[in-house]
């Protein structure tokens, strides 16, 4: 469950003993309830080893939020030794509304399902996660979206394409989509086109024969992702136009040898940066995805492995810095070829001269 949401509503959680006689099935909960025997079996063995999650409602009964499965399994265990597994120790909400109930809902499985589930009950519920986020807190929708992002247990990226297609792919691609027949990949690129464009392409993969539906489908999303980078390009260079020019720089062979230093770091880094988030977005991805898993891709070709190593080189550079203590292990500063130790001396900061008695 996300921080955001148990820092909201924790206030009105409490631990209770509960009959299982008095708890009720989340209608709202669409998600698909499979493997209840070999649950039911790691249940017996090990216990329950997580809380089932509850919202306490007027007429006495409980709701369930969270454990469903969980409650399935253990229904049927009562089922074959009626006189154990009558009651457990849950997770018990008061005074929530639907809205907040589903939030908790949705929180704790996406969270938990972030790697694996039905596709189709992933997205409706990220969907209404991001909604009722907005809804309860006020949040844009962009501090919605980082929540569900920051909650998801999955891929980030798989959060931003379940909206997109939710909120902007025609019911008749959803359709498609949901059934087996279109792509996510090429769903999430379909959901960048207008309304009418979807409706065109639409017909014309209906009036397709079946072994021919395929390539309308990838003509079309070709020429969508084309026209999609275009128009990213534009805006880019529109923004650039648009901003002001900084004065003229002044030389780096004017400056101090730190300052120079710290100029070429910072262009090296936000450099890489602009790459890294020029990258990061659900066609790129999409396309990177088809390009590691064509047959002609080998160890030597795939694009993950780099983008792995790369955070794996970030996190030790960072690691690092932090536990640097300045000195360099020649103890020679190599901006400026004096042994310094371990020192931080102003002049040394600001490029300034030693006096002769601080120079060793």
């Amino acid at each position: 469950m996300s921080t955001f949401t148990v820092n909201c509503l924790d206030s009105k959680a409490h631990f209770e003993t509960v009959s299982f006689d008095n708890i009720e099935y989340n209608s709202v909960n669409d998600y698909s309830m499979t493997s209840i025997e070999e649950l039911a079996d790691n249940i017996k063995k090990n216990g329950l080893l997580h809380n089932i999650v509850l919202s306490k409602q007027k007429n006495g009964k409980y709701k369930i939020l969270a454990g469903e499965r969980r409650t399935r399994a253990i229904q049927l265990l009562h089922e074959q030794e009626p006189e154990s597994w009558m009651t457990t120790e849950a997770l018990v909400y008061d005074g929530l509304t639907e809205r907040q109930e589903e939030i908790i809902m949705d929180s704790s499985n996406l969270q938990s399902r972030g790697n694996g589930g039905d596709e189709v009950q992933l997205r409706k519920a990220t969907n209404r996660y991001i909604e009722n986020m907005k809804a309860e807190y006020g949040l844009s929708d962009k501090q919605a979206l980082k929540a569900a992002t920051d909650m998801y247990s999955g891929s980030g990226n798989t959060i931003r394409v379940n909206q997109k297609i939710e909120e902007n792919l025609s019911p008749e691609f959803t359709e498609e989509l949901d059934s087996g027949n279109i792509a996510k990949g090429d769903a999430a690129v379909i959901a960048d086109m207008e309304d009418n464009e979807q409706a065109e392409l639409f017909a014309d993969f209906k009036d397709a024969d079946d072994d021919e539906k395929e390539d309308v489908i990838k003509k079309a999303v070709k020429k969508q992702t084309e026209k999609t980078k275009v128009e990213k390009e534009k805006k880019k260079a529109a923004k650039k136009k648009d901003k002001k020019e900084d004065p003229l720089p002044i030389s780096t062979s004017e400056l101090p040898p730190a300052q120079k230093a710290r100029i070429n770091y910072l262009d090296k880094l936000k450099a890489t940066l602009e790459t890294i988030k020029e990258l990061n977005n659900p066609d790129t991805v999409a396309q990177i995805h088809r390009l590691d898993e064509a047959e002609d891709a080998t160890d030597d070709t795939r694009i993950l492995p780099i983008v792995l190593n790369i955070s794996m080189e970030t996190t030790a550079l960072k690691n690092a810095i932090q536990q640097s203590d300045g000195d360099f292990d020649a103890g020679i500063d190599p901006v400026y070829g004096h042994h310094r130790g371990n020192k931080y001396e102003e002049g040394y900061i600001d490029g300034s001269s030693w006096d002769d008695d601080d120079n060793t």
